[in-house]
């Protein structure tokens, strides 16, 4: 007898991830109206123009991420360390990195080289 294809190559203990993120959180998830809001003003604008050797992320889901790490917590900022686990198992996180999982460091050198000067126009915009 012929086992099948399927049976051979992965267990039933392996999870399986939907295709599109948006299926697994809820409609009025906090993390859908923020995205909208950074959208509506145009939050890429406060972004330095981009070198000829720029980051391998995309700029403006990098600084929504870091903008949104700064609202998820309720105690304490979260640790650069703390926003790329987030982004490798956190679905609010894959939804506004795309699935893309950047490490701490290239956290760090994006906020120091894109933010330092921008911040304060930034977070005027959003309030």
């Amino acid at each position: 007898m012929k086992v099948k294809n399927s049976a051979t190559h992965y267990s039933s203990s392996q999870g399986r991830f939907p295709e599109f993120f948006e299926e697994s959180l809820e409609i009025d998830d906090v993390v859908f109206d923020f995205d909208r809001i950074m959208e509506e003003i145009n939050i890429g604008q406060y972004l330095k123009p981009p070198k000829e050797i720029s980051l391998l992320y995309n700029r403006v889901k990098m600084l929504k991420t870091v903008l949104f790490a700064m609202t998820d917590t309720r105690d304490a900022l979260l640790s650069l360390r703390e926003i790329e686990d987030r982004c490798k198992v956190n679905l609010r996180y894959r939804y506004l990195m795309d699935r893309e999982t950047p490490s701490y460091r290239t956290f760090g050198t994006f906020i120091a080289e894109e933010l330092s000067e921008s911040i304060e126009d930034i977070f005027k915009a959003v309030m």
